[in-house]
């Protein structure tokens, strides 16, 4: 891309996978962005992230901001841990570290910089951090720090890197610590989320008195900065995404007793997750988001953006005590995340290719036999193309190797499979027998488009290695006949001669195997 970072007055470096460790021992801190050139995103970001580096580089020479190519070093993604783009990192002597900037504007990344460097902030001065105070959203949490040796220091940067989107400051100017009232090394809470549960104008501010655990840090940030519960309409629908890596427990189609219940459990449990109504359901995107079925009934559930996971609390009637073990058993890890599917087909067993859903295909895919599978979307071209093929396949393996092999379809556009990551549709899996956790699924796609190939590597992938048939030149005899009655008919017949030639193709096929 013809970038400004590029250009000599730009004060970003390009960098690459030989010269990040070189650079970022020459300065004391580097952010360093991982991007891809068609990431719309990343062209987002660009003009921002030259205007901080601007900005930085004239208020210190230890800052650098920089930048990598990851389409030209694919590598790199694997090495750094990057999953998306753009992805902020952040060195410090020539080491990376756990904390990731999330920030995404020019004004913001420069504030970013200066609380987590030796950089004057903004807040160093006593006007500046009541006006920093004054002009906060909802919560604030500032760290009064003199010692970077500090346990609670530590505690606070782990937790600041962790709930990204909470807003942080760090003073570690000792007179205006002083002027607070507060003595160094304290964090203090300013928030307008009253006990009640309403948000207030004026705010108030609240001394952390807990151990300098960062969990326990954590869960005080994560109490006082939200509502017990937070009501989701379509005008505040940008909350929802904040703080992306508190557990949300959503409540959909609540009555006024569910809601009661809901809000008990919400009062034991609000400093380890986020709890919010949604008010209405004109908000699709987090609807089918939580994979809410069509009906009545209120429906409980907990979902993880950041890992894009979530859980639902099965049917019944809702009662505090079992949310409450619902959230427990989610902290404990105990929960299969949900996923949404269809319900089974009355006759899916009823053909060679069997249709099922998403929720019988662990099942499906556990069966003593070799098993392929073929997600389709309806809306597709290319699915509707292979859809004779496969049946083709499906037939020919069950006439050769009757009860080894077994052929599944499922509409992925309605179903999810557990840690699938489908790249588009049609896509096939093959689970040869006794062969069913990763590595595997061996992916067929592209296999699956020529009948010839397809049926020779599944043999293969299978050990059915080819066999010399009896009767052999029977069928290379009979192929040739038929071939040679196509091409007289060419003439009379020209609408019936393409399908016949598909069908003499086959039966060449099945010659040639």
């Amino acid at each position: 891309s013809s970038s400004s970072s590029s250009s000599s007055a730009s004060k970003v470096l390009d960098l690459s996978p030989d010269n990040i460790t070189s650079t970022s021992q020459q300065y004391k801190y580097m952010m360093l962005e991982f991007y891809a050139p068609w990431c719309g995103h990343c062209q987002a970001l660009e003009p921002e992230y030259s205007q901080a580096a601007e900005e930085i580089s004239a208020e210190s020479s230890q800052v650098v901001l920089a930048r990598l190519d990851v389409t030209q070093y694919p590598s790199v993604q694997e090495e750094y841990g990057v999953k998306s783009f753009p992805t902020l990192k952040w060195f410090e002597d020539g080491k990376l570290t756990s904390l990731q900037p999330n920030e995404r504007q020019a004004g913001k990344i420069v504030e970013w910089c200066r609380r987590h460097t030796t950089m004057s902030s903004d807040v160093d001065t006593v006007e500046g951090l009541k006006a920093r105070i004054d002009s906060m959203t909802r919560f604030l949490a500032v760290g009064f720090f003199d010692n970077t040796e500090d346990k609670l220091y530590h505690a606070f940067q782990d937790v600041e890197s962790r709930l990204k989107g909470k807003d942080f400051e760090m003073v570690n100017n000792p007179q205006v610590a002083q002027a607070m009232g507060v003595k160094m090394p304290a964090v203090r809470f300013y928030t307008k989320v009253e006990e009640d549960n309403s948000i207030s104008e004026t705010g108030r501010e609240i001394l952390y008195s807990g151990s300098p655990d960062p969990n326990e840090l954590a869960r005080e940030v994560i109490k006082l900065s939200n509502p017990v519960i937070l009501k989701l309409g379509d005008e505040n629908e940008e909350d929802f995404y904040l703080d992306d890596t508190v557990p949300k427990v959503l409540i959909f189609r609540a009555s006024p007793q569910d809601l009661e219940e809901f809000r008990a459990a919400a009062m034991e449990m609000r400093d380890r997750f986020n709890f919010v109504e949604i008010v209405n359901e004109t908000n699709k995107r987090i609807s089918n988001w939580a994979g809410l079925q069509t009906g009545e009934e209120s429906w409980v559930y907990v979902i993880r953006i950041d890992k894009s996971k979530r859980y639902r609390l099965e049917e019944g009637k809702l009662n505090k005590e079992r949310i409450l073990a619902f959230l427990d058993d989610f902290l404990k890890d105990k929960l299969q995340p949900y996923h949404i599917s269809e319900k089974v087909y009355d006759n899916w067993n009823a053909t060679v290719v069997k249709k099922i859903v998403g929720k019988q295909f662990r099942e499906f895919v556990e069966q003593d036999r070799h098993v392929v599978i073929e997600f389709f979307a309806p809306w597709c071209r290319h699915c509707r193309a292979l859809e004779p093929k496969y049946k083709l396949a499906a037939k020919y393996f069950e006439t050769r190797f009757p009860g080894e092999f077994v052929f599944g379809q499922i509409d992925g556009s309605k179903n999810e499979v557990p840690g699938s990551q489908l790249q588009g549709f049609p896509t096939v899996w093959i689970y040869p027998k006794g062969k069913k956790e990763p590595p595997f699924p061996l992916d067929f796609t592209e296999e699956a488009k020529d009948p010839h190939n397809f049926v020779k590597n599944l043999r293969l992938a299978t050990g059915k290695p080819k066999e010399e048939r009896e009767h052999e030149d029977e069928y290379v005899r009979a192929a040739k006949r038929f071939k040679d009655a196509v091409r007289q008919l060419e003439g009379s017949l020209k609408p019936a001669v393409k399908e016949l030639e598909e069908a003499a193709a086959r039966l060449e096929a099945l010659a040639r195997r």
